[in-house]
């Protein structure tokens, strides 16, 4: 009969319909329930674009929020077909100038940051035959465009339509709890910034300066030059960019000034902070401690003269002959005065450098002969320890402007470390190169190895690295390194090491070559 036929299709038709109501109510159900939880915009956008595919046919999904004038805009797009790269092209045009629109203002095309998904061909441009945009609002402000666009001629129902603004009502209340969110946190933040006593100063990724604490201010007086070129902390991403600044204004002090740049797990650069803090005590103090270190070596070094002379007299049988018990008292005493008087030596030379009155008498020298100089006296401690010694010097190496006595110190002292550190049937080698402009010395042992925290204080004064139960004759008085770096800091190079623990180290340092 063909009224029950009827009826059967009607029957279908409706059983059809309400199993997709059922689906988007599924699906809108889920999307509401992961937005509660979702804790960024891109998360946000993503989710939804990704569950909308599933009840509205389209090619190309795109999404373009700017939440924030302080925010770089985000436009997400997927793909859900191959089309082509104009056709990308002009979605992407036709989105901004939509959102441009709404909020009276151009968005230049440079502050977006663009995320693509799917496949997009080089062919021919495809024509959009079917498209819609729904606006995002945040409180009557819009923030964002939501676009469906298909090259096939589709036909979208009033009940498509709905259901993107349903989506839409979802994403600006999800936004609206993201907002309220981040400015909750960031008084927060804000908040702990002004509690501390250590000045904070911090830019975002296009270095706007967003966090200037009363602190830095009171320490800086606003002006931010002070901190240093803000593109070279940036150059060197994660690294610690440490700066001390002698300031006059009100009074003479120093700060000093730790800058980092932050980035993503990707690389995008999050921004650039600053912590600064007021060092002029503990400046006087370490100022006071070298003063007297240089005024007491001084002293020390004329009663330790005439005792090396009045031993150095016994020894040669000026005031009679000794006996053996004597004469091992003696070499005792001459051992340890010798001892006192490297000490005293060291700490001579340390103050000279920080006070900055290290001269140097330089000259136009190879370094070759100087590190073949210093091999050679090591030669029979390193047969005693069987410690095989080498030396690999590149073509063509320049010649330096240099104090020879100075880079002999820095050779021996090196050399001295690798070989203290370095058990018997070990290998030392050094190698001499020209890198960037600068010659490079690489001084490689396979030691004992320095522990990875330690490697920024080696250098340090008295400083010396703890190695556990691991028995190291003659400890030293911790001041080589710090020697070292400063006769080559004052040569116009720079010293470092390179060590794993239980793989050796390798000090290396650069000096400017003379150009012929």
């Amino acid at each position: 009969m063909p009224e029950l036929e009827e009826l059967k299709e009607e029957n279908k038709r409706l059983t059809q319909e309400l199993k997709q109501k059922v689906f988007e109510s599924s699906i809108l159900y889920d999307i509401s329930h992961n937005i509660s939880y979702t804790l960024g915009y891109d998360d946000l956008l993503r989710l939804m674009m990704d569950s909308l595919h599933k009840i509205v046919d389209y090619d190309v999904c795109t999404s373009l929020i700017l939440p924030d004038e302080n925010k770089e805009a985000k436009m997400l797009m997927r793909l859900a077909h191959p089309v082509s790269q104009a056709t990308v092209d002009e979605i992407q045009t036709k989105v901004i100038d939509a959102l441009a629109a709404l909020r009276g203002s151009k968005i230049p095309r440079q502050d977006i940051a663009f995320d693509i998904k799917g496949e997009a061909r080089n062919d021919s441009p495809d024509r959009i035959k079917s498209s819609f945009d729904v606006p995002l609002f945040v409180r009557n402000r819009p923030v964002g465009i939501l676009n469906v666009s298909s090259i096939k001629d589709i036909e979208y129902s009033d009940g498509d339509t709905k259901l993107l603004y349903t989506l839409a009502s979802q994403a600006q209340l999800a936004i609206e709890r993201l907002q309220a969110v981040l400015l909750a946190e960031k008084s927060k933040m804000r908040a702990m910034v002004e509690g501390m006593s250590e000045g904070v100063v911090m830019f975002d990724e296009k270095d706007q300066l967003i966090i200037f604490s009363a602190a830095a201010k009171e320490m800086l007086g606003y002006d931010l030059l002070l901190l240093g070129n803000l593109q070279e902390v940036k150059k060197k991403p994660r690294n610690m960019h440490k700066l001390d600044i002698p300031l006059e204004k009100p009074y003479p002090r120093v700060i000093h000034s730790e800058g980092i740049c932050i980035e993503e797990e990707e690389g995008r650069s999050l921004g650039t902070i600053f912590l600064l803090r007021d060092v002029t005590k503990e400046c006087e103090i370490d100022q006071m401690k070298s003063d007297f270190v240089s005024i007491v070596s001084h002293e020390l070094r004329t009663p330790l003269a005439a005792m090396k002379g009045a031993v150095d007299n016994l020894m040669d049988g000026v005031c009679g002959e000794l006996n053996n018990t004597q004469k091992e008292c003696i070499i005792l005493t001459q051992r340890n005065i010798n001892r006192l008087s490297r000490l005293i030596s060291d700490l001579l030379d340390i103050s000279r450098i920080e006070a900055g009155k290290i001269q140097l008498n330089k000259q136009a020298a190879a370094i070759s002969p100087i590190i073949e100089e210093v091999l050679y006296f090591f030669k029979d401690v390193a047969l005693h320890k069987n410690v095989k010694l080498s030396a690999v010097f590149d073509e063509g190496l320049h010649r330096v402007d240099i104090d020879p006595d100075k880079i002999t110190q820095v050779v021996t002292n090196l050399l001295s470390n690798a070989m203290k550190f370095t058990p018997k049937g070990g290998e030392i080698s050094i190698k001499v190169s020209i890198a960037d402009g600068y010659l490079k010395v690489s001084i490689k042992d396979t030691g004992i190895g320095i522990p990875h925290q330690d490697l920024d204080r080696v250098f340090n004064k008295f400083y010396q690295v703890d190695h556990g139960d691991i028995n190291i004759q003659r400890k030293g008085t911790g001041l080589g390194l710090p020697i070292c770096r400063g006769i080559i800091e004052k040569h116009g190079g720079r010293a470092w090491v390179e060590s794993e623990l239980g793989r050796g180290s390798t000090f290396s340092f650069t000096l400017p070559v003379i150009k012929e």
